[in-house]
């Protein structure tokens, strides 16, 4: 799982907030089934949707913490953050 995150194109902050979250959920399924959590099997909390769903709600979270210390984004336009939205479009930039 770790090395999934790890090649994450997203803020090192982000991977951060996804990591301690998948160790949050590795302690208590291993208290849980009586294993260590580097031993634990990640069922539907490893797809990649949920991996997605996580990232992503620290990112909203991140830009809502900014928004209220009235703080701006940057401009994409100007330079890149590697929030990886550029990998989903067919020219490869957001400001194409």
């Amino acid at each position: 799982m770790l090395e999934l995150i790890d090649a994450l194109e997203l803020p090192e902050a982000v991977r951060e907030d996804v990591r301690a979250v998948y160790g949050l959920i590795a302690r208590a399924e291993g208290e849980a089934h009586g294993c260590e959590p580097g031993e634990v099997h990640f069922h539907e909390v490893g797809s990649l949707d949920a991996v997605a769903d996580i990232a992503g709600a620290s990112l909203l979270l991140r830009e809502r913490h900014r928004a209220y210390e009235a703080q701006l984004s940057p401009d994409c336009r100007a330079a890149c953050s590697a929030c990886g939205a550029a990998a989903l479009l067919e020219e490869g930039r957001c400001d194409g």
